[in-house]
């Protein structure tokens, strides 16, 4: 979780935050690291209070692949992870007791839904038809 309260952080202050972690203060580090205008770092840190658009986001996940979005967007999670994603908290409802465990049940119980999916899609598309049941 992440270390403030995601209701009183904006957008604007993860990015301030992020930037002063990962890029040291540094705009001009950070703009030629991530393909991000100084200017618009400048825009977005400084009194014009411009909120990071798409583009913005998405040159700063290409440059750093540990960076959780969920995080920027929404305060939850932790600013970076392993792999850019965190799955630690949406699968701990499946109960399992570690990452791997977590993706295995995920994937398990995703797979059973879409055969019930599929299932039930071929049930509707045989019994719909003009008297040729397969049974």
């Amino acid at each position: 979780m992440s270390n403030f309260e995601n209701d009183k952080v904006s957008i604007r202050e993860r990015f301030r935050l992020y930037y002063e972690v990962v890029y040291n203060n540094s705009q001009t580090k950070m703009a030629q690291l991530t393909g991000v205008a100084q200017g618009s770092i400048s825009d977005i840190l400084g009194a014009r209070g411009t909120t990071p658009g798409t583009e913005v986001f998405i040159k700063l996940k290409r440059a750093d692949k540990k960076l959780n979005l969920n995080w920027m967007l929404t305060g939850e999670g932790e600013m970076q992870t392993e792999n850019g994603y965190n799955i630690s908290e949406p699968m701990k409802q499946y109960g399992a007791t570690s990452d791997i465990g977590q993706l295995a049940k995920v994937l398990l119980r995703s797979q059973q839904e879409l055969v019930s999916v599929i299932r039930e899609n071929l049930d509707i598309k045989i019994s719909g038809s003009s008297g040729n049941k397969k049974k």
